[in-house]
């Protein structure tokens, strides 16, 4: 994702209609009060592949992307197995 035409934008990330958990989080993720509730979020400010969510188990989910207008898309990229070694989120020894 990039913001082409600004220093950066906000998107809103939740999964099945609620903003992640922490559980769910990937390093990308930040957490933010709008209107009084807490939103999961991610900043994009430079041009490069974001982790979207960690979900640590086999599901069906909906995913929803709340983006603005500025916002550049490029790929969108599921895997589909469960591999603590390939998180994006370091593990911690």
């Amino acid at each position: 994702m990039a913001a082409p035409r600004r220093p950066s934008c906000e998107v809103i990330i939740r999964q099945d209609g609620k903003p992640l958990t922490r559980n769910q989080a990937t390093s990308d993720i930040q957490f933010h009060n709008i209107s009084g509730q807490e939103e999961s979020l991610i900043l994009v400010q430079q041009t490069k592949m974001y982790f979207l969510v960690d979900n640590h188990e086999f599901g069906e989910h909906m995913l929803e992307l709340i983006c603005p207008p500025e916002l550049a898309a490029f790929a969108f990229t599921f895997t589909s197995c469960v591999d603590s070694n390939s998180s994006p989120i370091p593990q911690e020894r």
